[in-house]
């Protein structure tokens, strides 16, 4: 079974979400985007990549063997101005922004 990759918000869901995996015997992955979760992370895998980053979330995603991911948690609304871009989020992004 592959590592579940988590992209994690606030609240607890994404920890119980993460927890829930190890119990079935599953390996977890967690992109915190801008840090959105807790402390708790730091007992996981874990990456921190800036929302706007989303070729390196995908590849982060990859090089650790995750084909599932799942979002668990909120996410605060971020001025799209002020993220750090990689080519992938470039393309992405800018709909949203319009």
């Amino acid at each position: 079974m592959t590592p579940l990759g988590i992209i994690a918000g606030g609240g607890e869901l994404p920890h119980a979400v993460a927890q829930t995996a190890l119990e079935q015997g599953r390996k977890v992955f967690i992109v915190a985007p801008d840090d959105n979760a807790g402390d708790w992370i730091a007992n996981y895998p874990h990456a921190k990549p800036s929302m706007g980053q989303v070729g390196t979330t995908l590849n982060l995603f990859r090089e650790h063997g995750c084909e599932d991911v799942v979002f668990a948690g909120y996410v605060r609304r971020p001025n799209f101005f002020k993220l750090r871009y990689d080519l992938k989020g470039l393309t992405w992004f800018p709909p949203v922004l319009w």
